[in-house]
């Protein structure tokens, strides 16, 4: 299986589609480009002929990464944009999304929930295929704990029996603590704003 990428001689890619071709061991296909860059119908795109006659649009490659909110400011319920576009509504405190597929440019509006005023943005920039938690931390007008969005990936894992496990410190008011499994120091020292 591909990613195949169209550029100008000597440019970068233009346009990515998806080849899946790991079904198609020992038989041929014709890869051809169609249509119109313009966006001019028809418009441009990939395909590819079978040796059964069959032809087949590639689809297009769209860079993602999956990322996972959770609300953990002790803020008003809020609105959740995605360059511009509501993606959460109603998010209220301790709550936490599903896996949402988001691309790898993004900017992150804050709002209160039902206004569409933005009270902060956030730009993000994450890797193709990477796995992320986000946590919405600190408090709205606080100096010392302002809102925040911290981020990282949550591509750790585990052998089969386990559970990897990813700690944020998350409590405005409290101290750097350590974290305790069965009485054992599981993480030591973790400060306001860190994850483990």
């Amino acid at each position: 299986d591909y990613t195949i990428g169209i550029a100008p001689t000597g440019g970068e890619s233009i346009a990515d589609f998806i080849a899946p071709l790991s079904g198609l061991g020992g038989e041929s296909a014709v890869v051809f480009a169609s249509g119109f860059l313009s966006g001019d119908d028809p418009a441009f795109g990939i395909f590819a002929a079978l040796e059964d006659g069959t032809v087949i649009e590639l689809p297009s490659y769209d860079p993602m990464s999956s990322v996972q909110v959770i609300h953990n400011s002790a803020s008003p319920t809020v609105d959740v944009y995605v360059d511009g576009g509501l993606a959460i509504a109603n998010f209220e405190y301790r709550m936490a999304t599903g896996i949402l597929d988001l691309p790898l440019e993004f900017t992150v509006g804050i709002a209160a929930a039902g206004s569409d005023e933005i009270l902060a943005s956030f730009p993000f920039v994450l890797e193709d295929g990477g796995e992320y938690v986000v946590v919405a931390t600190g408090l709205l007008g606080n100096t010392v704990t302002p809102f925040d969005l911290a981020a990282a990936g949550t591509t750790f894992g585990a052998m089969e029996g386990n559970v990897g496990l990813n700690v944020y410190h998350g409590s405005t008011d409290a101290p750097s603590v350590d974290i305790l499994a069965d009485g054992d120091v599981l993480v030591s020292d973790l400060m306001y704003g860190e994850f483990s």
